[in-house]
């Protein structure tokens, strides 16, 4: 199951249909505390978020952070605005420009997946 947080419902519901076209379960939200939450609570199903830098009430960075500190190994793709400068240097968190190239984001998806 793959989290999808972004800050706009309609490309939420988007980024969520792509990835239940990929094959993957999905759950998404625009709201940062909702993501957070859902993760918290279903982290053991979760394989992967994507995760939106420019959430409400709590930023996908910090989410990321947070997700990190429970689980160092834990899969992330931060979307941040092309206009915004972005580097992260973690393991398995991966930075895309929003709106993301969807063959860029399936390779990833798939690539991250993968056990």
């Amino acid at each position: 199951m793959i989290l999808v947080a972004t800050y706009s419902s309609r490309y939420c519901v988007a980024l969520k249909q792509f990835v239940e076209d990929l094959g993957y379960h999905a759950l998404a939200t625009t709201d940062g505390e909702d993501a957070w939450e859902i993760y918290r609570g279903r982290k053991k199903e979760l394989e992967l978020a994507i995760l939106d830098a420019n959430l409400s009430n709590k930023s996908g960075v910090t989410i990321m952070q947070d997700m990190r500190a429970m689980d160092p190994k834990f899969p992330v793709i931060l979307l941040f605005r092309s206009d915004q400068k972005h580097f992260i240097d973690e393991p398995d968190v991966h930075c895309l420009n929003n709106p993301v190239d969807k063959d860029e984001l399936r390779e990833l998806v798939i690539e991250l997946t993968m056990f």
